[in-house]
């Protein structure tokens, strides 16, 4: 089908430790990676090797860490059920959690998924109050709508 499907988890979180050397993305690397998407990210290298190992940064409002397959830069652990949707051949795993309520007794809700493509995984969040969660469900749906239609990222040309 073309619907994601988005189930209730938990979070956690985590430490990772990993040896990298940072810089942002440059306006054609950008350009090559994501077309016309309007993002802003930084790139980590291995500080060894200088190989990239991915990045994280924001399309538009919307969270964004691109690894390579077997790299892991994400500090969340979800704890729950996934079930897998699959658009335009690719599969994705989705779900959302709300907050407890802050000081004004406002939840938050957060929407992710977490896809393949090509030698990279992708991972992808959107946030904002509980009363519009439709609103951010289906916003970081399209989001993941234009990365499928813009196809895999060719890290090969990212140098540091």
């Amino acid at each position: 089908g073309e619907t994601i499907t988005f189930v209730k988890n938990d979070l956690s979180q985590s430490s990772i430790n990993l040896n990298v050397t940072t810089r942002p993305l440059s306006d054609a690397e950008i350009e090559m990676l994501f077309a016309d998407l309007p993002v802003t990210a930084d790139a980590y290298f291995d500080a060894d090797n200088h190989n990239i190992l991915g990045f994280e940064g924001k399309i538009d409002d919307t969270r964004m860490v691109v690894s390579k397959q077997g790299v892991n830069l994400l500090d969340t652990i979800i704890d729950g059920n996934t079930i897998t949707s699959s658009v335009d051949g690719v599969d994705i795993n989705a779900g959302y959690f709300v907050t407890k309520s802050n000081s004004q007794g406002v939840k938050t809700v957060i929407y992710y998924a977490t896809f393949d493509m090509g030698e990279n995984t992708i991972y992808v969040e959107y946030s904002g109050v509980e009363n519009e969660s439709e609103t951010v469900k289906n916003n970081l749906a399209d989001t993941i709508l234009k990365l499928i239609e813009n196809g895999a990222f060719d890290l090969s040309q990212i140098q540091e």
